[in-house]
């Protein structure tokens, strides 16, 4: 992890691990602040003397990082953690409408509720621009369970006339663009980091195109910077990414994924990168053998 500071002070972090700790170090600007190698461990804090860091007290199975900052109160390590904790890991690939405990009844995970609540007709706005049937939004305590609260669409049917649904009957595309902008809304604002498996799914391409938008505006972007994985090739192209913020990942022979960018395969900046890609030409594109020989009736 490369953590750039507005200072433009550099942190990178590094961990491998399997059943145990393999390797972890963090260097400032380059210069070591601490290294494990397996059994070897050297520390450089400029605060901190190495003979009050008691190393027989470091399992092999836990982050140096998160021991010095558990024991100790030092700026860099302090940094580092805190640009830890602006990443949000949003996991929209389950489906969003879940089952409670005890109630049983359905409930809409949509992420901050008041965030959707407070900023309301910001919201509705977004659903404007982006061509969605919710006029309003109303938002009522469930009278079985206060600490719940029912989300009502407003919508207009072809006639003009006002109709209203549960929020949870609304598509999951739509569920799930809502639940993305109550984060966004207040994470775009505080320089954080949201990491997300699978963005594209259950999303327009057009749904996905608006959202990278937003991510690469300086005028509503203050910092943040969204991470995701996706397999919609139709957003793979210069309009939308530089080459540098392009990633391949793919798994070889030996069960080993590699993950490399497109300018360091040596992509040209006028390629077509989704028709290269599927080409061939890029080699990060599985290979499917489309005989359907798995089909084939005879034994």
């Amino acid at each position: 992890m490369e953590f750039i500071e507005p200072d433009e002070t550099i942190y990178v972090y590094k961990l491998n691990f399997g059943e145990e700790i393999t390797f972890e170090s963090l260097y400032k600007n380059k210069k070591l602040i601490f290294e494990r190698n397996k059994e070897k461990i050297e520390f450089s804090l400029a605060d901190i003397p190495n003979s009050s860091i008691k190393k027989e007290n470091i399992s092999h199975k836990s982050s140096i990082l998160l021991f010095l900052d558990s024991l100790f109160n030092n700026l860099d390590i302090g940094m580092v953690m805190g640009e830890f904790r602006k990443i949000k890991y949003l996991d929209t690939a389950k489906d969003i409408t879940v089952n409670t405990s005890i109630f049983g009844a359905p409930f809409l995970d949509v992420g901050y509720v008041e965030i959707l609540e407070k900023d309301k007709d910001k919201f509705l706005k977004i659903f404007k621009e982006l061509d969605i049937n919710i006029i309003n939004l109303e938002f009522h305590k469930n009278p079985i369970n206060p600490n719940m609260i029912n989300i009502i669409s407003v919508k207009k049917n072809d006639f003009g006339k006002e109709f209203k649904i549960h929020l949870r009957a609304e598509s999951k595309g739509t569920i799930k663009l809502i639940h993305l902008m109550t984060y966004f809304i207040q994470g775009l604002h505080n320089q954080e980091i949201f990491i997300i498996d699978e963005l594209d799914s259950a999303l327009h391409t057009n749904l996905l195109k608006y959202i990278i938008k937003l991510f690469n505006s300086h005028t509503f972007n203050k910092g943040s910077q969204l991470i995701y994985t996706s397999h919609d090739i139709s957003t793979l192209n210069k309009e939308n990414f530089r080459r540098d913020q392009i990633y391949f990942c793919a798994m070889n022979e030996s069960y080993f994924s590699n993950v490399i960018s497109l300018k360091d395969i040596g992509a040209r900046n006028d390629d077509v990168f989704s028709k290269q890609y599927l080409e061939g030409k890029y080699g990060y594109d599985p290979y499917i053998d489309f005989s359907l020989k798995a089909f084939n009736e005879k034994k």
